[in-house]
C-alpha cells in the first residue's frame, strides 16, 4: 500500500516495519517453496533490515533471526511493544484466602493453556488445595475446553465466562490472585499487580517459565526460550506463601510491566527513522501486475490450504 500510494502520489512515504510474532517472515521451513506473496513480504522485510527500518518488540527474536538468515540483526530497533499505562497510582494487590486463578483472550489452538490449566486445576484439588478457575473468552476451541471440564467434574470450580468487554479488564483481572496467559494481556494484568503466570504457546505439557516477573527481558511467549518448571509446583508453592511474600511478588510484577509502558513506546517511536519508499528498489512492486500476482497468490494458497483443512494464519503461526 505505501509503495503505490508513493508512485501514485509522487510522494516519498517512508516505512518502518514491526515485527511483533517471530514467526511472521520464519515460517514453512517445511514447504518446498515459500508462496510468491510471501518471497515478496520477505524482500521487503530484508531491504527494510538493510537500511535499518526494523523494529524488534523483543530480543529473542533478535537472536532468531540472526540463526536463521546468517545476517547481522544486532542494529534493528529493539524495544517492547507498549501495552500498560498509569501503573504507579495503583492501590496494593488484595488476595482471596483460596486460589482464585483467572485467563483472558482468545480460546484458539496456539493458546494451549486454556486446555492443561484444566489438568492443573484438577491436580491442584487433588491434592486437597481449595481452587477456582475463571476464564474469559471465546473462540473455536471453546466446546473442546468445555467438554474437558466436564469429563474431569470440574463444572464447580472452572467456569466459562465469554467474552470479557476490555472497559471490564481491569475490574476483572485485578480479582485474580494469579492470572495465567500470554499475549499484552498477561502484561497488563501484571501492571494490574497481578501475578502472571506465562502460558508458552503451541506447548501442551502443563509447564510454564514461571511468573513474568521473573524472566530476564520481553520476549516470554514462545517456546523454547527459558527453562520450563511445572505449573503445579509453582501454585503449590504460591499457596504457601503469606500475605508479605504475595505482595513483594505483586510488587514486582508492577515494575516488571513498566519495561511495557506506552510512555516508553512512544519515545522509542520517536527515534525510528523510516525508509523512503518512492525511488527505493522495490519500486515495481507498486505496478498492476504485481498486485494482481500478488493478490492471486494470497487467494490460491489460502484456498489451498482450506482444502487440507487449516487456515492460513494457522499455516503462519505452525512451529512446522
Amino acid at each position: 500500500m505505501v509503495l503505490r500510494l508513493a508512485s501514485v502520489l509522487k510522494i516519498d512515504l517512508g516505512l518502518t516495519m514491526g515485527l511483533y510474532h517471530s514467526m511472521e517472515f520464519s515460517w514453512g521451513a517445511r514447504l518446498p517453496r515459500l508462496p510468491f506473496f510471501e518471497r515478496s513480504n520477505r524482500q521487503l522485510f530484508y531491504y527494510l533490515h538493510a537500511v535499518q527500518a526494523l523494529m524488534f518488540f523483543n530480543e529473542k527474536t533478535v537472536d532468531l533471526y540472526s540463526k536463521l538468515s546468517g545476517k547481522d540483526f544486532s542494529n534493528v530497533g529493539l524495544f517492547p511493544l507498549g501495552v500498560v499505562e498509569g501503573i504507579s497510582t495503583l492501590p496494593s494487590k488484595r488476595f482471596s484466602p483460596f486460589l482464585n486463578l483467572g485467563s483472558v483472550g482468545r480460546l484458539v489452538d496456539f493458546k494451549s493453556y486454556n486446555l492443561w490449566m484444566l489438568d492443573v486445576v484438577n491436580e491442584l484439588r487433588r491434592l486437597g488445595l481449595t481452587v477456582r478457575y475463571d476464564i474469559y473468552g471465546y473462540g473455536p476451541t471453546e466446546e473442546t475446553i468445555a467438554d474437558k471440564i466436564r469429563d474431569l467434574h470440574l463444572e464447580d470450580i472452572v467456569f466459562l465466562r465469554g467474552s470479557l468487554d476490555y472497559s471490564e479488564f481491569s475490574k476483572i483481572v485485578s480479582e485474580f490472585d494469579i492470572f495465567v496467559g500470554s499475549g499484552t494481556a498477561l502484561v497488563e494484568a501484571a501492571g494490574l499487580g497481578v501475578p502472571s503466570i506465562i502460558g508458552i504457546e503451541n506447548s501442551n505439557e502443563a509447564t510454564t517459565y514461571g511468573f513474568l516477573s521473573e524472566i530476564p527481558g520481553f520476549s516470554y511467549n514462545e517456546d523454547g526460550l527459558y527453562p520450563k518448571r511445572s505449573a503445579v509446583d509453582i501454585l503449590v508453592d504460591f499457596s504457601s506463601y503469606n500475605e508479605v511474600d504475595k505482595l513483594i511478588l505483586s510488587e514486582a510484577h508492577v515494575k516488571k510491566a513498566e519495561m511495557f509502558s506506552v510512555d516508553t513506546c512512544v519515545e522509542n517511536f520517536e527515534q525510528v527513522k523510516p525508509s523512503a519508499m518512492l525511488n527505493s528498489p522495490l519500486r515495481k512492486k507498486s505496478s498492476l501486475f504485481f498486485r494482481f500476482l500478488y493478490t492471486s497468490s494470497v487467494v490460491f494458497f489460502s484456498l489451498l490450504w482450506r482444502l487440507k483443512g487449516r487456515k492460513l494464519s494457522q499455516v503462519v503461526r505452525s512451529v512446522d
